[in-house]
């Protein structure tokens, strides 16, 4: 689980399935966090057209290639890692490679500030580090408020966007889910106007979704 504030970050555990024959033997488990990864690959299929037989290895498929393996290895991240910061740590490394992103962040909502700290981050100006941003505000403000996901492909024309670093030129930011309700934010940031797509930003629903 993630919880709130910065001291107490955990990371979600998942009880084991038994697996046995029907005379009792024991064959092993299979965790409810590989479920949850199976159910991702297969979401990620459907939104991104994965192909069921591989014959040609287009550029396209190079890269749903590379987002199924991070999809696995921040899978394998959150559920063995028994530190959660270096955890959370691995998992946005995973997330600025996949993206090749100029920067990025894991946001935690701050239960005695009602703001979002920053847990992690990768690549963001010094005016960024250590930034305690409100709810509401910012597109990683807004994400966390309202539990939606959102692209922001020109910063220049978005309104919601709160300006830190002004090299930035594109956004997206995935909502963090315990237990039903939101605690924090996946944040990544491009310096390149119109880096991510509507499919990037399913990836990086998915990745939260790991993450959580």
């Amino acid at each position: 689980a993630i919880a709130q504030g910065t001291e107490e970050t955990s990371l979600s555990s998942f009880h084991d399935f038994p697996i046995r024959e029907a005379n009792g033997k024991d064959l092993g488990s299979f965790s409810a966090r590989k479920i949850g990864f199976v159910l991702s690959i297969l979401a990620l299929g459907i939104n991104s057209s994965i192909p069921c037989i591989v014959s040609i290895r287009s550029e396209k498929e190079k890269s749903d290639h590379r987002a199924v393996d991070a999809l696995y290895r921040i899978s394998a991240f959150a559920s063995s890692e028994p530190d959660p910061k270096l955890a959370l740590e691995g998992i946005l490394d995973e997330v600025m490679n996949v993206f090749g992103a100029s920067s990025a962040s894991i946001c935690l909502l701050n239960a005695d500030s009602d703001k979002l700290s920053i847990e992690v981050e990768r690549g963001l100006s010094k005016a960024g580090k250590g930034f305690e941003l409100p709810m509401g505000v910012g597109i990683t403000g807004w994400v966390a408020l309202h539990g939606e996901s959102f692209l922001c492909t020109d910063v220049e024309k978005e309104e919601k966007y709160f300006e830190l670093d002004d090299r930035v030129r594109s956004e997206m930011a995935a909502p963090l889910s315990e237990g039903g309700r939101t605690v924090g934010a996946l944040n990544v940031d491009s310096l390149i106007r119109g880096a991510f797509r509507e499919e990037d930003l399913r990836l990086l629903v998915l990745m939260a979704n790991e993450a959580g």
